[in-house]
């Protein structure tokens, strides 16, 4: 696979697992009793609604094409903690429900593997490697206790 390929790939991979991920934390704060992701628009598939135009874009094909690795981010989702119903216990699902939606894509992309197990050299085999790979790095990342 050449360098632009796999870049276009990562960059194809690491958007919408980006957008699955903050969705996952409106959808639980939502669930939990703060409406405020959902007044913001936040409850949705729609790109638009998540992507920052630096963190999803530009810093995740600039590194693509030119480092060994590629990071990017997605607008966090507004959270308030006191609008929650069980506050502590509440905000701490929120935060891991991004990272385990990321885990969750990652085994959904390893389980298709298993069933389908595509060529070596097949495009299916490296969307699935890297959609596993990248979901399970975004996973651990964001369960560093990194500050936003």
């Amino acid at each position: 696979m050449t360098d632009v390929y796999l870049a276009l790939a990562l960059v194809g991979v690491m958007m919408p697992s980006l957008i699955i991920h903050e969705i996952a934390h409106a959808w639980t704060a939502d669930f939990f009793g703060d409406p405020t992701a959902r007044r913001a628009g936040r409850i949705t598939l729609n790109p638009l609604k998540h992507m920052d135009p630096i963190g999803t874009v530009v810093l995740p094909v600039a590194l693509a094409l030119v480092a060994p690795f590629v990071i990017g981010f997605a607008k966090p989702v507004p959270v308030v903690p006191t609008n929650l119903r069980r506050p502590r216990l509440h905000s701490l699902l929120v935060a891991l429900a991004g990272p385990g939606s990321n885990f969750a894509l990652a085994a959904a992309a390893m389980l298709v593997f298993q069933i389908v197990r595509p060529e070596r050299e097949a495009v299916l085999w490296y969307v699935l490697a890297l959609t596993a790979v990248v979901n399970v790095v975004l996973g651990l990342f964001n369960m560093l206790p990194i500050p936003p």
